[in-house]
């Protein structure tokens, strides 16, 4: 309060206890905006917590970012609130990193990565200004190109998604990586749609769909942010590549198939004039391994390098490790390399990256002669093929918004109250078919009526326990199929009885014609809402681990895309001259669930269909076991 004027900024580094009036004396001067860098708040619980909702009380129309946070950082402007060394001043676009740590976001602009940063902001416990605030401003920031997120969680999934929906209606990337896992507490027995679907596939499901390129190292994120911001999204995963090593060519070989790039074979033109220039020892193919007799011969590199930019391809890379110092051995071979591969990309129109197999291998002085000609300096065989992997995917993914115009942005998850009821398997199936859903001839009937119902519905039958709290039938032995006399179902009656206690069952024809079995379901979780699966169903869903999550509201090209990339698509497609399955009813079926669940929101908490039965093309499906949990 004694301060002669408002000031535009503050770093506040005072005890936590002395905060909250510290902040009212600022705000009532009517101070532009503070960094909070004292500790000891939220992130500590108990009388943190208190302490915390003080602080934000007395934040009044004030924006205060942390507490509990490094602060921030400007390179273009030189503006240093922040607890670590200030960076260099830069000129140009440049990379926004918001992130959640502080010290982690300052590691990451320690080390000599070339790493274009422009602006950098820890938000600590977020109890004023959040990181969907930071992002909302980045977006509309014309020198951040690219914007980093180092999160540990996501407090407002709504939110996130409708600013980094805006940020991909303006092509503007998003890398982030997320650490910390998690499974919510559940007191309730739950359907394997809940095995398949935990923390990690909802944060996974939420990425992909709003094009966020995740990254699981600092180091491929350093990388990732790199090659977006020097390159922008590539326009397809197509990679030509020369080395000087025959080891680092097969590793790139290798990394390419992780990381879904392709190494398109070279054209009969592209070999004939190779095989006719190079040297015999030369084994000319993509990638290409110039060999140390190529690299001292100017003529044969520009024709290399030439003849691999010339064809179909999005990206070239040229691997040029390299001593660090600029008086070590074929320095100059090196530099002339790298600017003849940043002449001749250009010339070509084609995207071009200088890499290093490992982040010391390609040193200052190479890096800088890439930037000056237009390439991009990777560091990290791995990281450099996952970054282009993601940039290609994040190409596509620019394609097809501008294309389908997918919905991104999630609804606010409903607030789910009551006592939660699981419905057992006729309830369930009649659920269903109200529904639309295609379900067997299904008859419960008490234990004693078994045999005659059996007699009745038609041999050979399936005959299973009906009891809500047996969620997995399979598992305790509490399903019988094939049953083909009364007397097979006299004997397996019996033997519910003895180990289960069954009292009624439930007897269904049994299903011809099947070409898949397959897990539908849906699961509710309270910080994204409401979500499908789909997978290999049966017993095996489990073991087989071949399931994909989407989260809800989605769309049928939005169902027909996930399933396709599931190996369960080869099987319904006929997988070794097999008969195909019904596939449109399939995506019929899982799209009537997703709108139904949607319009029962706020009481659906999980529907497990499992298996759904993919009949024979034309036939349909059936749901030959469903289980629902509603709350009421």
């Amino acid at each position: 309060s004694d301060l002669p004027e408002a000031p535009d900024a503050v770093y506040l580094a005072v005890p936590s206890n002395q905060v909250p009036e510290t902040l009212r004396e600022l705000s009532t001067l009517g101070a532009g905006g503070c960094i909070c860098f004292a500790a000891g708040f939220s992130e500590k619980g108990g009388k943190g917590i208190e302490l915390e909702a003080q602080l934000k009380a007395a934040s009044g129309q004030m924006a205060v970012v942390g507490p509990n946070c490094y602060g921030m950082l400007d390179c273009r402007t030189g503006l240093h609130l922040w607890a670590g060394d200030m960076l260099e001043r830069r000129r140009g676009a440049g990379i926004g990193l918001v992130s959640q740590s502080g010290a982690l976001a300052e590691y990451l602009a320690i080390p000599p990565r070339s790493t274009p940063f422009n602006f950098i902001l820890s938000v600590g416990n977020q109890a004023v200004v959040t990181t969907e605030d930071v992002i909302d401003v980045l977006i509309d920031d014309d020198d951040i190109n690219v914007i980093g997120l180092y999160i540990e969680g996501i407090r407002d999934v709504g939110r996130f998604s409708q600013v980094v929906a805006r940020a991909a209606s303006k092509s503007k990337p998003i890398v982030v990586i997320k650490v910390g896992h998690s499974e919510q507490a559940s007191k309730v027995t739950r359907g394997h749609t809940s095995s398949l679907a935990g923390t990690t596939e909802f944060y996974n499901a939420l990425f992909e769909r709003l094009g966020i390129v995740r990254v699981y190292t600092l180091n491929q994120m350093v990388e990732s942010m790199k090659l977006l911001s020097f390159l922008g999204p590539l326009k397809g995963n197509r990679m030509a590549a020369i080395t000087l090593s025959g080891g680092e060519a097969a590793m790139i070989a290798d990394y390419a198939d992780q990381s879904e790039v392709i190494l398109p074979n070279l054209s009969s033109a592209q070999l004939e004039t190779l095989e006719n220039q190079l040297p015999d020892l030369v084994n000319v193919m993509n990638p290409l391994d110039l060999t140390i007799v190529v690299m001292e011969n100017d003529e044969q590199c520009r024709l290399s390098i030439d003849t691999l930019a010339s064809g179909e391809v999005d990206v070239v890379c040229a691997m040029l490790d390299a001593y660090s110092s600029r008086d070590s051995l074929f320095t100059d071979t090196m530099e002339r390399l790298c600017s003849t591969f940043c002449e001749l990309v250009r010339r070509h129109k084609v995207a071009g990256v200088v890499g290093g197999c490992l982040p010391e291998t390609l040193p200052d002085y190479l890096r800088d002669l890439a930037l000056a000609g237009g390439a991009a300096p990777m560091q990290g065989l791995e990281e450099m093929m996952e970054a282009i992997g993601g940039s290609a995917r994040l190409g596509a993914f620019y394609s097809n918004l501008k294309l389908n115009k997918p919905v991104l942005s999630l609804p606010s998850p409903p607030a789910q109250k009551g006592v939660i009821e699981i419905l057992d398997e006729i309830t369930s199936k009649r659920w269903l078919g109200q529904l639309g859903f295609p379900i067997p001839n299904s008859q419960s009937c008490l234990v004693d009526d078994a045999e005659r119902v059996a007699a009745e519905i038609g041999f050979p039958v399936a005959m299973k326990v009906l009891d809500s709290k047996i969620v997995h039938k399979s598992d305790v032995g509490a399903v019988a199929l094939n049953l083909n006399s009364r007397a097979e179902v006299s004997t397996l009656l019996a033997q519910f009885r003895e180990r289960l206690g069954a009292r009624r069952v439930l007897i269904e024809p049994m299903i011809s014609d099947v070409v898949a079995e397959v897990i539908v379901g849906i699961k509710y979780d309270a910080t994204f809402g409401h979500a499908l699966v789909v997978g290999a169903g049966g017993i095996l869903v489990e073991l087989v681990t071949d399931s994909t999550t989407i989260l809800l509201p989605t769309e049928r090209i939005s169902i027909e895309k996930k399933l396709g990339q599931l190996k369960l698509s080869r099987l319904i497609e006929g997988f070794r001259n097999s008969k195909r399955g019904d596939r449109e009813a399939l995506l019929d079926a899982i799209t009537r669930l997703c709108d139904f669940a949607m319009a029962h929101r706020n009481e659906i908490v999980e529907i497990d269909i499992n298996p759904l039965l993919v009949l024979e093309e034309g036939k349909g499906v059936v749901a030959a076991d469903a289980m629902i949990r509603v709350c009421r």
